[in-house]
């Protein structure tokens, strides 16, 4: 016994295999015309280019924040001593070694969110439009 058939006769109104099966196939067929249709740069969006990040933590950089209202050299060496006058910041610059790209967490997340928010308005508009 069958039972793509056997379901496919269902007095509910429900979808056989064979149907939805159906749909699914053009459903694939037309994400793969859409597909052909984006630039190459923004294809395959996560793996080319994010593949190529390395993060690293240590790609941060030191500023001190606090600083005497008093002019002279030995308190401002005083004060540059301190720990507390500091503040550790992630680097906003991104370094190529090797065509692979080095940046802190903070930096390749924010590049990884706006490269996918930039594809995906893309995929959008081009749905949209019918281009």
């Amino acid at each position: 016994m069958d039972l793509a058939n056997t379901v496919g006769y269902s007095t509910l109104g429900v979808p056989s295999l064979q149907d939805v099966a159906q749909t699914i196939r053009e459903a694939k067929r037309k994400i793969d015309e859409i597909k052909s249709k984006i630039d190459p740069a923004f294809r395959n969006l996560r793996y080319p280019i994010l593949a190529n990040m390395i993060e690293s933590h240590y790609l941060t950089e030191r500023l001190q924040v606090k600083f005497p209202r008093s002019k002279k050299k030995r308190i401002r060496r005083k004060w540059a001593k301190d720990q507390r006058n500091w503040k550790t910041v992630p680097q906003g610059v991104v370094y190529v070694v090797d065509g692979r790209m080095v940046m802190h967490p903070d930096l390749a997340g924010k590049l990884a969110e706006e490269l996918g928010r930039r594809a995906m308005d893309r995929i959008a508009s081009r749905i949209y439009y019918g281009e």
